[in-house]
């Protein structure tokens, strides 16, 4: 639901959160339910703040009876997400003792940990939780670690030295990628800007997988199961594009330009001026760069539409051929259907072309071209018998 980000809800949510709990005794729920609605809810700022909420609170099921057995594989998916965070945060701390013995061998320290789960609390509901960099600490297997006292000798009976390679990261997927871009300052260095980044990010709630959906059909990235890879044209753009562009310090360097508006240190028409010195800039060396874009998938078909060769790209529904001209667009299936006699010839495909345009609600050609001149005979007829 890319409509919010809020992680909290409003006072008068409040009253109705037993309803909610009600609503959700189905299957596995009802054993997490039935504590939580054998005593009083106690709301906390943990979860619980107005001045955090704006345009809609945090996703939470409602006070409608669920029926699980009505639900797809994937709505029962994405409802167990939204409703397991719910009962999560209505449940008690987590509640474990950690141990830390350092232990110092030739001048060296070496650190040992360990811990007992003292109250299982929220993760009784098998929550997956965030990256373990964020979670170190709870991540730490259960043991208990005999009691020591500090400065006290010990002789050490057995040493065992173990390699390992450090792994780089991981590719993103669509949900990692969403999640990077809700918190860009990380990739930030400069602390000044990252701090401004803070509650902002690449795109809003409601745009940021649109700008995904974008890159996929630009052909700059693709899927290789669930990872995403840059194709060979989205590298070649990055090498290209100024290096600005390719950060997010200046998606913070305009966040700070907005604070400074709002705070009467700067003005909008100077903020708006140095923007548009910046992109002449950014253009001017992109025009004058030496280096120039070369596909690396140009086949030896030509377009039926200009004549020029067509480029071999992966879509959604396979491989696709692309005509390189942006003007015309032309884009078609790697192997192209006959549907209702579509011919090969340029003329003809021409024709077709002149025909959609003539008579469709100025839709683009898509993967199936065939569907979309069926759509706009019908049209013509009904113009026609009118």
């Amino acid at each position: 639901y890319p409509r919010t980000d809020s992680r909290y809800i409003t006072k008068d949510v409040v009253s109705t959160l037993p309803a909610r709990l009600q609503a959700m005794q189905a299957g596995p729920y009802i054993e997490y339910i039935r504590p939580l609605l054998s005593q009083k809810i106690q709301p906390g700022k943990r979860f619980v703040d107005d001045s955090k909420v704006t345009d809609h609170h945090a996703i939470i099921p409602t006070e409608q009876h669920v029926n699980l057995a009505a639900l797809s594989v994937d709505e029962k998916k994405l409802y167990d997400l939204i409703a397991r965070r719910f009962l999560a945060v209505l449940y008690p701390a987590h509640r474990y003792e950690q141990t830390t013995i350092t232990t110092i061998v030739e001048g060296e320290p070496f650190i040992s940990r360990g811990k007992v789960v003292k109250d299982l609390g929220w993760r009784a509901l098998n929550i997956k939780t965030p990256g373990k960099e964020e979670n170190q600490e709870e991540n730490l297997p259960e043991q208990l670690l005999i009691e020591q006292r500090q400065g006290e000798h010990k002789k050490v009976e057995y040493c065992h030295l173990k390699r390992s390679k450090t792994k780089p990261p991981a590719r993103y997927t669509e949900a990692t990628l969403l999640t990077a871009m809700e918190s860009p300052g990380k990739f930030i260095e400069d602390e000044e800007l990252r701090e401004i980044m803070k509650g902002s990010g690449l795109g809003t709630p409601a745009t940021r997988a649109d700008i995904i959906e974008k890159l996929f059909n630009s052909f700059y990235i693709e899927r290789k199961g669930k990872e995403l890879i840059p194709t060979a044209k989205g590298i070649q753009l990055i090498g290209l594009a100024p290096a600005a562009l390719t950060s997010p310090e200046l998606t913070a360097q305009w966040e700070q330009h907005l604070t400074d508006i709002s705070r009467g240190k700067s003005s909008k028409g100077k903020i708006i001026a140095g923007i548009r010195d910046d992109a002449r800039e950014m253009i001017n060396g992109v025009v004058q760069a030496s280096t120039e874009y070369k596909p690396t998938n140009i086949t030896k078909k030509p377009c039926p539409v200009c004549g020029k060769h067509m480029l071999i790209v992966n879509g959604k529904r396979g491989k696709m051929l692309v005509c390189p001209d942006r003007n015309c667009g032309h884009r078609q299936p790697e192997k192209e259907s006959k549907h209702i006699g579509l011919g090969n010839s340029k003329r003809t495909s021409q024709m077709n072309q002149k025909l959609i345009n003539q008579y469709s609600d100025k839709e683009e050609i898509g993967t199936n071209i065939g569907e979309l001149l069926q759509a706009a005979l019908a049209k013509k007829k009904s113009k026609d018998e009118k």
